[in-house]
């Protein structure tokens, strides 16, 4: 386990190639996340600012009355039969 940065960085610098690459592409990642992560933490979701009104889109769609007729040939065609 590296108790500080410095250990951390004297060990990359000690590797080579694909390796040393690697490592350098990942620390960057996990530096990204954090930062990402501290955006997320420091402002608050916006407020909503109208609220949800159920049945608003009645009307507006269309449900057969035998809207469960095909429920056997669609299982089958699916392999769930």
């Amino acid at each position: 386990m590296y108790t500080t940065s410095a250990d951390l960085v004297q060990t990359i610098e000690t590797l080579t190639g694909e390796y040393r690459f690697a490592a350098v592409t990942y620390i960057d990642y996990l530096a990204q996340a954090q930062k990402s992560r501290a955006k997320i933490g420091q402002e608050p979701p916006p407020a909503r600012t109208k609220k949800r009104q159920f049945g608003s889109a009645k009307g507006k769609f269309i449900c057969p009355q035998d809207f469960d007729e095909d429920n056997e040939e669609i299982a089958r065609l699916f392999g769930a039969v």
